[in-house]
């Protein structure tokens, strides 16, 4: 195991409570963490899905992986809630236009384009889970940008 992961680990075991939703719970801290750290164009794009997929979702899969080969979790669902949470994140930044409203969401959902983005399902879990989820996104971003300065590092030797 690799050491830097061992705070990660910890926080896994003293966050979570309920084994069943661990793998769940931690795909979407770690999707939350790398969301956060990719690459949102500077200015609207024609198709954002488009550019997600060419531009941004390799280097998503590569921060996933790191993190999948210290820990168990669902990968197939940290892809997905990282595209979504980049997705909300390139509405915040490129609004257009205010999207369809669904009034069930609330306004501030509806602000970010929640109902657009994230199925009711996710919505509900991630609230339910909130704690946990925040507080184990802030470790694994933690863990992200010190293999970015690591990787700084490397590439200026």
């Amino acid at each position: 195991m690799n050491a830097e992961f061992v705070s990660f680990l910890t926080a896994t075991n003293t966050q979570i409570k309920e084994l069943e939703h661990r793998s769940r719970i931690v795909a979407t801290a770690v999707a939350l963490a790398v969301s956060r750290v990719v690459s949102l164009p500077s200015a609207a794009v024609e198709a954002p899905g488009t550019h997600y997929n060419f531009t941004v979702l390799s280097e998503v899969q590569r921060y996933i992986g790191e993190f999948n080969e210290e820990v168990v979790f669902d990968v197939r669902l940290a892809l997905a809630a990282a595209r979504e949470f980049w997705m909300l994140r390139y509405h915040a930044a490129h609004v257009e236009a205010f999207a369809m409203v669904v009034p069930a969401a609330g306004f501030y959902d509806n602000l970010i384009g929640v109902p657009t983005y994230v199925d009711k399902d996710s919505c509900c879990f991630n609230n339910q889970h909130l704690v946990a989820i925040f507080a184990l996104a802030g470790q694994a971003l933690a863990l992200i940008q010190q293999m970015q300065q690591a990787q700084l590092g490397a590439d200026h030797v």
